[in-house]
């Protein structure tokens, strides 16, 4: 029976000693003594230091390590696949893909660890914490062929995990592994200590971010216009700094604001000095999905062609759209790359109208299609990287008056080949990906708007727990705007159906879920 649970992570969890009249081998006595005093290892687990240690035992070490090492400090919401176990770290394990299940429905939490296992797990563990693992081993195990298909990649790479002047995982004797020789906790608590004293990568904006000068900057809309405002982080009232009938920042820098706006008639793009002044048009007569921006060009459409500008507006190069298809859209910009929508014209029908996802790259003129599975319109969000990977979001609507959408997050390595899918989620579409510290946020849809941590593997979780009605009023969507400090600030759109009116609340939160906090209603 699947049971959900609530996990408190609390100080509770935390041993701090070894027992007394307890021994373990020589070799372990420093690891395992700085392990506990560390608080990575659970009291259950204090004791016995030679005996086998179960998946149970080391899922539990597993979690421990993670919550140390990371300060994820949350209380999660998780329901468990399994039927033979009710433990909350297996089901933590679990969801932040640490371990898997023997099938679908059962865990065999009792059964022993063996050693290709726990190679695995600790793998798995190296890619949540976004530990250095950029070298695996190259010098071949003389019993690689006794290695299970699904252990021999993460053999190779835990083994090359460097941690101080030793491996996170070494062999049995040079150059042998032992893959179905029984683990003890004594060699998981050393192992697991070794990894936690691993250098850890930061997630840094693909896009880079403009450096933090104090304030979040956004832009918003109440029942008559739109505006973009800054705030104080200190807490201060809002500034505004521009209004118009329809306005939104498109990339913020070290001294500019970019954005799009509208009089009655025409869309433009304009750029603005971080302080409201000194506003200038760079182009005009542009579409309100019709605009990317990448560290150092604009890139915009027509209806016939897409073209590329410095960041003063001016032309650089046009790319003419072949005559069998009509132009849709601009989604992303990356260096000299533009993904854009186009729609064959032969499938331009009133009733159904389809657009394809494709790249066109100015520095080397090849078009190509990104989006050949299904009728459909990608949107890749600008993505974020930890060195080794890219991750982006990307939203995929199939059909025109009836749209279907469906949300999830891709990852595809540096040179943005092999994209892989971590996850589908109900995501919201509107949301880009946040780095900070060795996770990602975002917004979802769990019944309401909600903010969600994203790992780099695909496991999330809840970072708020909100309901569709806030205060009354109907809660429409949630914008993450930055993350400092350990706090996430972010925007709130509240509605009033009774009295018709809209209320913009901008709040903040701590990343592990606590202190929410109301700056200001706008």
């Amino acid at each position: 029976m699947k049971k959900i649970f609530l996990i408190f992570i609390s100080a509770l969890l935390l041993g701090t000693y070894i027992y007394a009249d307890d021994t373990c081998s020589k070799w372990a006595e420093d690891s395992i003594s700085s392990a506990v005093e560390a608080g990575i290892v659970p009291e259950s687990l204090q004791s016995d230091y030679t005996k086998n240690i179960t998946r149970q035992e080391f899922c539990r070490l597993a979690v421990q390590t993670y919550i140390v090492k990371t300060d994820n400090k949350t209380n999660i919401s998780f329901e468990t696949p399994f039927e033979d176990i009710d433990d909350e770290s297996i089901t933590t394990a679990y969801y932040l893909k640490i371990v898997s299940g023997i099938n679908d429905n059962e865990f065999a939490p009792y059964n022993n660890i063996t050693r290709q296992e726990a190679a695995v797990m600790l793998n798995n563990l190296a890619d949540v914490l976004n530990v250095y693992k950029d070298s695996p081993r190259q010098e071949k195990y003389t019993d690689e062929g006794y290695f299970a298909d699904w252990a021999k990649d993460a053999v190779y790479s835990v083994t090359g995990i460097e941690s101080g002047d030793t491996y996170v995982m070494t062999g049995t004797e040079p150059n042998k592994f032992s893959p179905w020789m029984n683990y003890t906790r004594e060699q998981a608590i050393a192992t697991m200590w070794r990894l936690y004293n691993c250098n850890t990568r930061s997630f840094e904006f693909v896009l880079n971010n403009s450096e933090d000068d104090g304030y979040i900057y956004f832009d918003y809309d109440d029942n008559d216009s739109q505006y973009i405002a800054r705030l104080n982080k200190n807490g201060s009232e809002p500034e505004i700094l521009a209004e118009e009938p329809y306005i939104e920042i498109k990339k913020i820098t070290d001294e500019h604001i970019y954005y799009i706006w509208s009089d009655t008639n025409t869309m433009y793009l304009s750029r603005m000095n971080k302080d409201g002044a000194d506003s200038k048009i760079l182009l005009e007569g542009i579409g309100a999905y019709s605009v990317a921006m990448s560290d150092n060009n604009i890139f915009y459409c027509s209806l016939d062609k897409v073209t590329i500008a410095d960041m003063e507006g001016n032309t650089l190069s046009e790319f003419n759209i072949p005559d069998e298809f009509s132009i849709v859209s601009v989604n992303r910009a990356d260096g000299s790359k533009v993904y854009i929508n186009l729609m064959p014209k032969e499938n331009e029908t009133p009733s159904e109208p389809v657009s394809y996802s494709y790249k066109y790259d100015f520095e080397t003129g090849e078009l190509t299609d990104i989006d050949d599975e299904s009728p459909s319109y990608s949107c890749n969000d600008a993505g974020v990287t930890d060195g080794r990977y890219i991750y982006y979001k990307v939203t995929k609507i199939v059909g025109w008056s009836h749209p279907m959408a469906s949300y999830y997050i891709s990852k595809c390595n540096m040179d943005r080949s092999e994209e892989v899918s971590i996850g589908a989620l109900n995501l919201n579409s509107a949301e880009k990906l946040f780095p900070y510290g060795n996770c990602m946020y975002t917004t979802a849809f769990y019944g309401s708007a909600n903010i969600v941590r994203v790992f780099a593997n695909g496991g999330t979780q809840k970072i708020t727990d909100f309901d569709r009605y806030y205060d009354n009023d109907v809660l429409s969507d949630i914008s993450i705007l930055d993350i400092y400090d350990g706090v996430i600030y972010y925007k709130m759109g509240l509605y009033d159906a009774m009295n018709n009116d809209k209320t913009v609340r901008i709040c903040s939160i701590k990343t592990d879920g606590t202190d929410n906090k109301t700056i200001c209603d706008l």
